[in-house]
């Protein structure tokens, strides 16, 4: 019982920091307590849109990961073959990215090592599209420091990635070009749970 009020804990104190986050500066604390409490290796936060079924993430940060590994992996096109992040976009929910190597046929990725390497198969991601095709997609990946994920840090990942994943997308962390302030203000009403018709009586539409 002990053990499993301190998981609980963990958590609620790593939600708390994802929905009290206003800037890039709170992802370095985020990422302190994700690495020394959780035993966190890596950590991708990115959001962009998606377009004809591809995904162009235009904002990103990362933690723990290769130097230069995203330069890398926007001018390779990776994104267009990515297991990953291709399943997160279908599945709509926190998975371990095994499960995504063994929905799709993975050969392809033998002749990109570096790709393969980076996806790692002890990690999890979540994905989700905001409003229609052609609009909004956030992912947020996670890779551990142990070869296998225990049951504690499996539980308290998927509690917190959905958090993680909505802090990404607020208004304050993204500001793609693409979008015009009516479509910003969309995103910033639906995050705090409004729904269409509240949102667009407030908006006056």
């Amino acid at each position: 019982m002990h053990q499993n009020s301190h998981h609980l804990a963990m958590a609620l104190d790593i939600i708390h920091v994802a929905l009290s986050a206003d800037g890039h500066r709170d992802l370095k604390r985020l990422w302190t307590i994700l690495k020394t409490k959780l035993g966190v290796a890596g950590l991708l936060l990115a959001a962009g849109q998606l377009s004809s079924s591809q995904a162009v993430l235009e904002k990103q940060r990362c933690f723990g990961l290769p130097p230069g590994w995203l330069e890398r992996y926007i001018a390779n096109n990776y994104y267009i073959v990515d297991p990953i992040l291709r399943y997160a976009l279908w599945l709509k929910k926190p998975f371990h990215c095994q499960q995504a190597f063994q929905h799709y046929d993975c050969t392809l990725l033998d002749s990109l090592p570096e790709l393969k390497r980076a996806s790692g198969h002890n990690g999890f991601a979540y994905g989700c599209r905001i409003g229609p095709e052609g609009y909004v997609i956030a992912i947020t990946s996670i890779g551990l420091k142990n070869k296998q994920a225990t049951e504690d840090q499996r539980r308290i990942i998927y509690h917190i990635m959905p958090h993680l994943n909505a802090m990404r997308i607020r208004p304050g962390f993204m500001t793609v070009p693409k979008l015009s302030l009516q479509e910003t203000l969309v995103i910033k009403w639906a995050g705090e749970g409004k729904s269409s018709w509240e949102t667009a009586f407030i908006l006056q539409t």
